[in-house]
């Protein structure tokens, strides 16, 4: 896995597009019986490709609202973006206290495995579309404008854009290696 060193846009932007090549190409190399496979106590892959589809396009739907609305629905930054070693220590932490997906961040079933080749096409070409909308979002974004703004996070509460962008590549690692969700 790898680690955003570097906190600038450009940067931010080629994280956010090799996370998603690396997630589509571990999600893509499972058969699709695999793909959809129920696990005893996780969700399937298929799941868990769909809980990070649902956890990225909101901050997609979020980076294109006008930032007057962002500011008003959620403030501002009242302190400067915590470092991506920062962010993910205080998600581990908070998933070490029983934090877990809930809402409409909850995975949806799968198909039955005779439907599962299409589903596991469909999915991932979910998964590339809200990655690449995201980058086109960030692209638009002043480096100011990453950690002046703010999203709510359901863990971590409120969270700069940059550290959500952050969070995002972060957490689409977990769920592609051992340590998982």
């Amino acid at each position: 896995m790898f680690e955003v060193l570097d906190p600038a846009q450009p940067s931010l932007i080629r994280s956010l597009n090799r996370v998603q090549a690396v997630v589509h190409d571990f999600y893509a190399a499972l058969a699709p019986a695999e793909f959809v496979a129920a696990l005893a106590d996780a969700w399937s892959p298929a799941q868990n490709l769909d809980h990070l589809i649902k956890s990225a396009k909101p901050v997609v739907t979020a980076l294109r609202l006008p930032k007057f609305m962002l500011r008003r629905m959620f403030g501002t930054a009242q302190q400067s973006s915590r470092t991506y070693a920062e962010i993910q220590a205080i998600y581990v932490a908070a998933l070490a206290r029983g934090g877990q997906a809930s809402g409409r961040f909850v995975a949806d079933s799968v198909p039955d495995a005779t439907d599962a080749a299409a589903y596991q096409q469909h999915v991932l070409r979910t998964w590339d579309k809200t990655l690449t909308r995201l980058v086109r979002q960030v692209q638009r974004w002043s480096e100011h404008d990453l950690d002046q703004y703010v999203l709510p996070h359901p863990l971590l509460g409120k969270l700069t854009v940059r550290e959500i962008l952050f969070f995002t590549v972060y957490h689409s690692q977990r769920h592609i290696s051992p340590e998982g969700d």
